[in-house]
């Protein structure tokens, strides 16, 4: 992709009530102007594995800005349990409430795709755009099983360091050995070893949203979105057999499949982009 842009990636703080949100942001400096870009970031990573493709869609006119969760990343850590997704979702409005921004399209991955569509269907007057990749569309009893399976602090810190090692077992097993496609990707060592740092920082904070994600009625949700959709998941995603829920809930929703395991947008960038690009371009803004 021949696009250029030369000003940087900068970092903030966001003073939220109970800390401070850390977040990432690239104004763009292309001629031609569209609405911002807002990228919810995944368990246990943060906002910068979107920095690739703020890049790209900086150089396209949008600013695009990617918050770390709270637990996550250079934001604050929970002292508490929140009862809900909601409370991320406020957060995220406080914060957002501080940005040149009155619409913007969201695009979120894995835990962040669930808070996009939330927001998405609580704010839509503020949504023009929503990009779920990897959506946890489950039913009562699906939640009831990824709850048991996935919301366990496996790589709680320990004195042996053990947890150290099942840390980067686990990155393993979730396909981030697959960076490097098609020139946007990124090296596969670099890429597992920010990952490592980030998931192993997040093993409290990580459990704390599956909580939430676990039982939030994030169908009736989905169902409230008005604006357009676009669904990406690749077919080694943990959360990709919980895909054919987004076309029998909403059959209007664009679906691409993509690679990259479950870290769909850093290892398989250029896919994403391709997908990403294509879905803005129906709209002129």
């Amino acid at each position: 992709m021949s696009l250029q842009l030369t000003s940087p990636i900068k970092k903030a703080y966001f003073d939220a009530p109970d800390g401070q949100i850390h977040f990432r942001k690239l104004l763009s400096t292309a001629e031609i102007k569209r609405e911002p870009i807002i990228f919810l970031h995944m368990s246990a990573s943060d906002g910068g594995h979107f920095e690739p493709m703020m890049k790209i869609f900086a150089a396209r006119g949008h600013d695009c800005f990617a918050p770390d969760m709270p637990g996550f990343g250079s934001s604050y850590d929970l002292e508490f349990k929140p009862e809900n997704t909601t409370y991320y979702v406020n957060i995220y409005m406080k914060w957002l409430s501080t940005i040149p921004a009155t619409r913007f399209h969201l695009l979120g991955h894995h835990s962040g795709a669930s808070l996009a569509t939330e927001i998405a269907a609580t704010y839509s007057e503020k949504v023009l755009t929503l990009c779920v990749i990897g959506l946890a569309l489950m039913s009562p009893s699906e939640q009831v099983y990824w709850n048991d399976k996935a919301n366990i602090p496996f790589n709680k810190p320990a004195h042996d360091s053990s947890h150290l090692m099942k840390t980067w077992k686990y990155l393993e097993s979730s396909g981030a050995d697959d960076g490097g496609r098609d020139g946007l990707g990124v090296k596969d060592l670099e890429f597992k070893h920010r990952e490592f740092l980030n998931h192993a920082r997040a093993w409290d904070g990580r459990c704390k949203i599956y909580t939430c994600v676990f039982k939030v009625d994030l169908m009736s949700l989905f169902v409230q979105v008005k604006c357009p959709v676009l669904s990406i998941c690749s077919r080694d995603d943990v959360l990709w057999d919980l895909q054919h829920h987004v076309k029998e809930l909403k059959p209007e929703a664009e679906s691409v499949e993509v690679g990259g395991g479950d870290f769909e947008p850093m290892t398989d960038t250029a896919n994403v982009v391709r997908a990403y690009t294509s879905f803005l371009d129906k709209f002129d803004y």
